[in-house]
C-alpha cells in the first residue's frame, strides 16, 4: 500500500485556555517489530474477558497529553491505559469513558482467556533512548472464534511517540466494531485513525499506524497554595498564598512557597537576575529566601520561596515579576501583600458586605458579654469610611444578638471588638455567616465559650499571628462545622 499521511492537530484546551497536547497520525509502510529478547520480558497472564491488569512499569517517563506517567496497565479489549486500569469499551467510537487516558490499538469485545494468545512486555535500549515494547497477539475476538487480533504496541523515550505494527485487526462478521485512537484522560482530546472508529469494516493487515508527538513550546504557570496565579494578577489573595496575612511587624514573619509549573514540551528559562524580582513599594519587606533553577523540563516544576518581613505596621504591597522564555507571559508578574501587625488586644474581624446577608449596611450575629462592650470599624479601601458603637449581650443561652448598623453598603470592613465585658461570639448559622471572611487578632478577649462560634463561616480564613486565650473556656462544640 502507498503511504498515506494524514496529519491532525489535536488540541486540549485547559481551563486557563493553555495549550497542553498536539499530536499527528500516519497510516503505511512496513511493520518492523524489535526482536524479543531471551530474557527481561514480562508475560501478562490473568487477562481474560472484559479486564485490565496492572500497573506495569514502563521503564522511563512518557509523556502523554502532557502528563508524565512512569506505569500502565493492559486492557483485555485491546488497550493501554495510565492512571488506572481500563479494559476497554468493545470497540465503541472514541471518546468514551472506558476508552479514557488510553492508547486502543485493537479496541473490539475481544476475550484474552480464550485460545493462545501472546500478551508480554519487554523494554529495548539504553537511556534516553528506550522503548517500551508490548505485544497482544492471537487474540480472540469474543464473538468469533476464527478471528485473531495481533498488534505490536511500542513507546518511545524522548520523543513520546507510538508505534502500533499491526499484523492483524479486523472487523469479525457479524457488525462487530471495532477501534484504534488515542484519547486524553477527560475524553475531551482524542485521535483515532479515520475509518476505524467504533466501525464494522476494519481491515488493517501488516501495516503500521504512529502517533507522533509534536512538541510544544514551553509553558508557564504559577501556583500557590496549589491554586493558579494569574498572570498580571493586581489582586493578593490569602487562597493562592499572594496575600501573606498578617504578622507582627516588631517581630514576626510568614514564609509562603510557590510553585513554577512547565506545562510544554521544551524547557522553560527562567532568564531574571535575580531570577524571581520583587519591586513595589515595600519591596524591601519581601525577600527570596529559596531561590529557583534557571530551567524547568518540560512537563514538570519547581518551587521557590519568599518570607514576608514586615518593617512597619498596615499593608506591605509588592510585585513579583518572572523573566521567562515563554512567548505569552514574559514576564510572568503578580502582585503580592502583607499586613504588618502591632498587637490591639481587641478582637478583629474582617467581614464581606457584598455577600449576601441580614442587609446592605448592617452585620448581626450572636454574643455573649457580660456588659457593655465597645467597638469600631474601618472600611477596607474605597472611601476609608470609620464608625463606633456599642452593644449589650447576655449569658451564656441567653441568645443575645448584637447589630452593627450604618455600615458602607457592599464594602469590606473590619470590625475591632475591645476585650472589656466581651466573652464570646456566636455566629452559627445566623444570616451573616458567609460574610465573614477572617479573623485578624483574637487579642486579649478570655474567651468562655466558642461552643457554634464559626459555624456555616464557610468564607473564614483565620490570618491572626496571635493565640487566642483560652484559659476559661468551658465548650468548643461546633465550632467550625462547614457545609
Amino acid at each position: 500500500m502507498n503511504k498515506i499521511l494524514l496529519f491532525f492537530t489535536l488540541i486540549f484546551i485547559s481551563s486557563s485556555l493553555k495549550i497542553t497536547a498536539q499530536y499527528s497520525i500516519t497510516r503505511g509502510g512496513t511493520i518492523s517489530e524489535i526482536p524479543t529478547p531471551a530474557t527481561g520480558v514480562t508475560a501478562v497472564t490473568s487477562l481474560g474477558d472484559d479486564n485490565s491488569v496492572g500497573p506495569y512499569n514502563i521503564g522511563f517517563n512518557f509523556n502523554f497529553y502532557s502528563t508524565a506517567y512512569t506505569q500502565f496497565y493492559i486492557g483485555s479489549n485491546g488497550l493501554i491505559s495510565f492512571g488506572s486500569g481500563r479494559s476497554g469499551a468493545f470497540g465503541l467510537a472514541l471518546p468514551n469513558l472506558g476508552n479514557y487516558n488510553s492508547i486502543t490499538f485493537a479496541g473490539g469485545d475481544l476475550h484474552c482467556g480464550r485460545g493462545t494468545p501472546t500478551i508480554n512486555y519487554f523494554i529495548s535500549g539504553t537511556a534516553p533512548n528506550r522503548i517500551l515494547v508490548v505485544n497482544f497477539k492471537n487474540v480472540l475476538h469474543y464473538e468469533n472464534s476464527s478471528n485473531l487480533s495481533s498488534v505490536r504496541i511500542q513507546l518511545y523515550e524522548g520523543t513520546n511517540n507510538i508505534e502500533l505494527h499491526i499484523t492483524r485487526v479486523q472487523s469479525p462478521s457479524g457488525g462487530y466494531s471495532r477501534t484504534i485512537g488515542i484519547c486524553n484522560y477527560t475524553g475531551s482530546s482524542f485521535l483515532s485513525q479515520p475509518n476505524i472508529n467504533g466501525v464494522n469494516t476494519v481491515n488493517v493487515v501488516n501495516e503500521m499506524i504512529r502517533f507522533i508527538s509534536i512538541p510544544l513550546p514551553q509553558e508557564i504557570n504559577l501556583k500557590g497554595n496549589n491554586v493558579n496565579i494569574a498572570s498580571g494578577s493586581t489582586t493578593p489573595s490569602i487562597s493562592n498564598h499572594t496575600d501573606f496575612g498578617s504578622v507582627f511587624a516588631s517581630s514576626g514573619t510568614i514564609v509562603r512557597n510557590f510553585t513554577i509549573e512547565n506545562t510544554g514540551n521544551q524547557n522553560l528559562l527562567l532568564t531574571g537576575s535575580p531570577i524571581v524580582n520583587i519591586t513595589g513599594a515595600n519591596a524591601s519587606d519581601f525577600t527570596v529566601t529559596l531561590v529557583p533553577p534557571t530551567t524547568v523540563t518540560s512537563v514538570s516544576n519547581t518551587t521557590f520561596q519568599i518570607t514576608f518581613d514586615p518593617s512597619a505596621v498596615g499593608d506591605r504591597t509588592a510585585t513579583i515579576s518572572i523573566a521567562n522564555n515563554d512567548t505569552d507571559e514574559n514576564p510572568y508578574t503578580f502582585d503580592i501583600q502583607g499586613t504588618g501587625f502591632a498587637p490591639t488586644n481587641n478582637f478583629i474581624t474582617r467581614w464581606n458586605l457584598a455577600t449576601a446577608g441580614s442587609g446592605p449596611t448592617q452585620l448581626n450575629f450572636g454574643v455573649i458579654t457580660a456588659g457593655t462592650v465597645s467597638y469600631t470599624w474601618q472600611q477596607v479601601g474605597g472611601a476609608g469610611a470609620t464608625g463606633s458603637g456599642t452593644f449589650t449581650g447576655g449569658e451564656v443561652g441567653a441568645g443575645a444578638t448584637a447589630t452593627i448598623t450604618g455600615l458602607p453598603s457592599g464594602a469590606i470592613i473590619d470590625l475591632s471588638i475591645q476585650p472589656t465585658n466581651f466573652l464570646a461570639i456566636v455566629i452559627g448559622d445566623f444570616t451573616d455567616k458567609s460574610r465573614l471572611i477572617d479573623v485578624k487578632e483574637w487579642g486579649s478577649v478570655t474567651w468562655i465559650s466558642m461552643q457554634i462560634a464559626f459555624r456555616g463561616c464557610n468564607n473564614l480564613n483565620i490570618t491572626a499571628p496571635d493565640i487566642p486565650n483560652l484559659t476559661g473556656l468551658t465548650d468548643m462544640s461546633f465550632m467550625v462545622v462547614v457545609y
